[in-house]
């Protein structure tokens, strides 16, 4: 190994153990943990199921702020939800997935904390339940930095309970750079998308969706003059959502008698050996065009709302794993398919 290489390792060395030790010291600081410890806490199933028995809305949160503050080294003031603006890139200027707005992410963590408290107590695994509460962390991304280790820190804490056997575990699990924790465990939920928004289609009645996109050359998109710029700029950067707003301008137009004029059909083809489903790619331009303002208002609501089902469907197929519509042909759960991947 060179010198380069053991520097590195002891640099990350040293920053996850300043993370283990913040959240130790730091556990008094903590409203939710009401002066007890998280090794106590969390030292069996019975510990952790009364824990998440007594858990109420203001304390979940405080909890959820709580530790990615420190996992962030962030003064107690500011251990808040500050992910206001949060996108999460794919590269070349497009986002795989915009999380929900912010003034919603309140609102579905309170769904998940009901979910993990009726889950606990129908004696679901724990290991479910902690898949449950650290994929909706990633997928609500109330933070600017570190909801992956967030989420790491209360699937370990959930299924292995800290004490000295696990605290290696807590290091690799909070590590980022050469030794990312996210080689250990990584609950990203862009695993189960696709499953995912295969069943919102079906709920939504899609007909003319399949593997469509939308078709759009940002530098171009000209607005109709009756669309305000603040709403404009909002359309454009939905635009860069790749994950939502096909779903979002779709469901617009699902039921407009003149919605084949913004349609380019595509027929089932093979290209280079990959077989392409045939799809209707929404011609962003054209639309854009010919909206007014009331409409532009319309296209965004819808926007919102499927960033928050696609979240609730998430919950819903974890707690509900079994559910009509969860399972293929073969009778394998989503939730199953997501632990394979985890």
């Amino acid at each position: 190994m060179d010198q380069i290489e053991a520097n590195r390792q002891n640099v990350n060395e040293i920053n996850t153990s300043s993370v283990l030790e913040r959240l130790l010291i730091n556990t008094e600081h903590i409203q939710a943990l009401h002066g007890q410890e998280l090794q106590e806490l969390f030292s069996s199933d019975e510990n952790i199921r009364s824990f998440i028995a007594q858990l109420d809305e203001a304390d979940f949160i405080n909890l959820l702020n709580s530790i990615n503050g420190i996992i962030r080294n962030k003064s107690k003031k500011d251990w808040i939800m500050d992910g206001e603006n949060v996108i999460l890139s794919m590269g070349e200027g497009l986002a795989g997935y915009t999380p929900p707005n912010a003034e919603d992410r309140p609102m579905l963590f309170y769904q998940v904390l009901k979910s993990i408290k009726d889950m606990s107590d129908k004696g679901h695994d724990l290991n479910d339940i902690a898949i449950l509460l650290s994929s909706s962390i990633n997928a609500i991304h109330a933070y600017g930095d570190g909801n992956g280790r967030t989420s790491r820190f209360f699937y370990l804490l959930l299924t292995q309970g800290y004490n000295k056997e696990t605290e290696a575990k807590f290091k690799t699990a909070l590590s980022e750079g050469d030794e990312d924790g996210r080689d250990m465990i990584d609950i990203n939920t862009e695993k189960i998308d696709g499953y995912l928004t295969s069943v919102l289609l079906k709920k939504l009645k899609h007909t003319k969706f399949g593997g469509s996109d939308i078709e759009v050359k940002r530098q171009n998109i000209s607005m109709n003059d009756n669309v305000t710029t603040q709403h404009a700029k909002k359309l454009l950067e939905m635009l860069s959502d790749r994950t939502h707003s096909p779903i979002a301008l779709h469901e617009f137009l699902k039921d407009r008698e003149d919605a084949d004029d913004f349609l380019q059909h595509y027929p089932e083809s093979e290209f280079l050996g990959k077989k392409w489903p045939e799809r209707y790619n929404i011609k962003v331009e054209h639309l854009f065009e010919n909206i007014d303002d009331e409409q532009a208002k319309e296209i965004l609501s819808i926007y919102r709302q499927i960033k928050i089902k696609m979240v609730e469907l998430l919950i819903d197929s974890i707690e509900h794993s079994k559910k009509e519509g969860y399972t293929d042909d073969k009778g394998v759960t989503i939730l199953k398919k997501f632990k394979m991947k985890i």
